[in-house]
């Protein structure tokens, strides 16, 4: 996954790059995406931030990331259907 922010000019920057591990067919993975939703950061500055927003794509075990979508607020867990290829 990586954790992206945004800032009011739109522009936007890669803040981290994390690898969830398990069987996305068991809790496992899903209690550690929580954990990472629940989280917050502080920045340099000593602002405080916690993740807005986070898509998944559902291309892979979509059933699963359906029922774990629905368990969340509508306008804080997305499912997306991301490809394989970059298309220019």
């Amino acid at each position: 996954m990586e954790l992206v922010g945004w800032c009011e000019d739109k522009s936007s920057y890669s803040l981290d790059y994390r690898y969830l591990t398990g069987n996305t067919m068991t809790d496992e993975p899903w209690r550690k995406l929580n954990e990472i939703l629940d989280s917050s950061w502080k920045l340099s500055n000593g602002l405080e931030i916690s993740l807005f927003m986070c898509a998944i794509d559902s291309g892979y075990s979509t059933n699963r990331v359906y029922s774990y979508v629905r368990t969340k607020a509508q306008n804080r867990v997305m499912a997306i259907n991301g490809i394989s290829t970059t298309h220019f």
